[in-house]
């Protein structure tokens, strides 16, 4: 600004222009400089006056800037110590917590909403009324299915007693089929009866003929006989005349005539006696055949009686299965009578809507007093205790996700300790455009300190080595190792190794070493060579450091209790890591007072952290400089 304002007076005097104080200090400048000076001292007032706790300056935006070259003087740097032991390799990813269920509350009827007094953050336990619907809508038309219900239910009474009247005419009628048997069974033995008399009078007939034949043939015979005698008793007779017989011979022959005459008359008595038993057994055939007559005429008749009763009782089934199936429908309108009371007495049962789990409210979508319709959201709810943790996994590292493996979970609340779980599910499928797959565990979460929706760091393990070697993960550097016209795209891991300078205590050469490495975690990285046991390494810091720098031990072991009130856990902490500063040619002396970085303004006369923003305190230079 002076060398513009010499060259303008310097031009203006050759040019041979006047100058004149006067004419330069005027209002408008005057003016305008006081509005420059004001508008300054404001900012500069904002500045140091209105910024937050930690915020920087920005001046100290553009001295942290990595891109400029490092500051001459000391610069702080951390040393850790290679240890040998056991180290588990973990991943990290950030994860969400989702509700172990998570449920819509929606309404299943139509009405206006009574009575819903919850909001977000509200718990509430299963079975807990959560609202009210009005329900005069539907309260008359339960009644009106009640009664339906009523017609139904008498309905199904009348059929059944017109059921019973149809089984009793059917029992009736069975029993007269059963009499209408037994008449036939009887006019069948009657029919038996009667052939039986029929075939004895047929005997008794045929018997009388055959002696009536032998009654005849005696009876010829004795007429013979008797014709014989006759003759012999003319012969006799003209005999005796003659004086050839003698009277008693002659009466001895007429005796036997008269004999033979009697012979005759039996015989004739005989024939008629044979004649009046056929004309008995003839009367005893017909009255046999009329006995038949009769008895097959009783039997047609109840054979015809049967019939017509058999068809009274396929009439009466008829009539009772026709009764039968009227029950069935009564009972089928009842039961339909009772599906719709049921289906109204549930849509009433509907107006009160209540939790299905134990949960909290998420977000109350809608409030008292607005019609609502059937499946229109009402609330949102999810179940936290437990509660699902899950992180999207690329898939080239969802191969090593093993159900069981032992999971850290850290949430954004410092105070609080990580958790201790172990994969419970890894997704079988990859999301095609994330190509990412979800790992989930579950915990118990009984103090609600995981809430839906809130993120988390998870630790997820993936190998363990029992002995190996390991450093911070910190004090590792990666170089692009160059590979013709083209970069490459692997990379060589470095670490800045810290020589102790023989004879001078607490002094160290550092210089950059090649190292091949193994399992990592969050924390820590296995080394599998360029180290050993024991050795030095810049665990922060690196980016001031050249081959050849000495680095002077100037401050206190960092404490694990320090960090683990930061949230790092304890067995990733390096055990022996110091606060160094690394000086370079020029650099001036350490006092024993402390300063941070980022907040100079403000002097410790012990080493330790910032309590502002958390770095670590380095030694103030002589003058106040840093």
């Amino acid at each position: 600004a002076c060398a513009f304002l010499v060259f303008v007076l310097f031009r203006m005097r050759r040019t041979g222009q006047p100058i004149s104080v006067c004419g330069i200090v005027t209002r408008p400048v005057l003016g305008g400089l006081l509005l420059l000076g004001i508008i300054w001292w404001g900012a500069a007032y904002a500045v140091n006056h209105f910024r937050r706790d930690g915020a920087w300056t920005p001046l100290q935006a553009q001295g942290m800037e990595m891109n400029l070259p490092a500051p001459m003087g000391t610069a702080p740097v951390e040393l850790a110590t290679v240890e040998s032991g056991s180290m588990q390799s973990t991943v990290r990813y950030t994860g969400q917590a989702v509700g172990f269920v998570e449920q819509e509350v929606a309404a299943r009827v139509t009405g206006v909403i009574l009575w819903m007094p919850f909001y977000a953050g509200d718990h509430v336990k299963r079975g807990q009324l959560l609202a009210r619907l009005d329900t005069s809508q539907s309260a008359p038309l339960v009644a009106s299915q009640r009664g339906q219900v009523g017609v139904a239910q008498a309905g199904s009474g009348v059929a059944r007693k017109d059921y019973q009247q149809a089984l009793a005419l059917v029992n009736e009628a069975h029993a007269e089929v059963g009499m209408k048997q037994g008449a036939i069974e009887a006019a069948q033995a009657d029919v038996s009866a009667a052939d039986q008399e029929r075939q004895s009078a047929d005997s008794s007939l045929e018997a009388v003929q055959s002696m009536t034949s032998d009654a005849e043939a005696q009876l010829q015979a004795a007429q013979a006989d008797q014709q014989y005698w006759r003759d012999e008793i003319d012969r006799e007779a003209s005999l005796l005349k003659a004086g050839a017989v003698t009277r008693e011979e002659y009466q001895r022959e007429k005796a036997q005539a008269q004999n033979s005459d009697a012979k005759v008359r039996q015989a004739e008595a005989r024939i008629v006696q044979t004649q009046a038993q056929i004309r008995a057994a003839q009367s005893g055939v017909r009255k046999a055949d009329s006995g038949i007559a009769a008895a097959k005429a009783k039997l047609t008749q109840a054979k015809s009686d049967l019939e017509a009763h058999h068809a009274h009782v396929l009439s009466a089934e008829a009539a009772a299965d026709s009764a039968r199936q009227k029950i069935a429908q009564a009972e089928a309108g009842v039961r339909q009578a009772r599906g719709v009371l049921a289906g109204t007495t549930v849509a009433q049962g509907y107006s009160e809507i209540r939790s299905q789990v134990d949960g909290v409210v998420t977000q109350r979508v809608i409030s008292p007093g607005v019609l609502v319709n059937p499946g229109q959201t009402l609330l949102k709810m999810a179940q936290i205790s437990p509660i699902r943790l899950q992180a999207n996994v690329p898939e080239t590292d969802l191969h090593q996700m093993i159900v069981g493996s032992l999971v850290l979970v850290d949430s954004q609340n410092v105070s609080a300790h990580p958790v201790h779980a172990r994969i419970d599910s890894v997704s079988p499928s990859i999301d095609p455009t994330a190509r990412t797959g979800v790992v989930e565990t579950i915990i118990p979460n009984k103090d609600s300190r995981f809430l839906p929706g809130q993120y988390m760091t998870l630790d997820i393990s993936t190998g363990r080595e029992e002995q190996s070697l390991h450093v911070p993960t910190a004090a590792l550097r990666y170089h692009t190792q160059p590979s013709g016209s083209a970069l490459s795209g692997q990379s060589t891991p470095t670490v800045w190794v810290a020589d102790p300078i023989p004879g001078q205590e607490n002094r160290y050469t550092v210089h950059e070493a090649t190292v091949r490495t193994g399992l990592t975690d969050a924390n820590s990285t296995q080394i599998l060579s360029g180290l050993t046991a024991g050795q030095r390494v810049v665990a922060a810091g690196q980016d001031y450091l050249k081959d050849g720098d000495t680095v002077n031990g100037s401050m206190e072991q960092a404490t694990s209790k320090a960090l683990l009130q930061k949230g790092v856990r304890q067995s990733t902490l390096p055990s022996k890591t110091e606060t160094h500063t690394a000086s370079s040619p020029g650099a001036a002396a350490t006092s024993s007072q402390f300063t941070c970085v980022m907040h100079p303004e403000i002097v410790y006369d012990h080493p330790g952290k910032c309590p502002k923003c958390g770095m670590a305190l380095v030694p103030r230079q002589k003058g106040g400089e840093k």
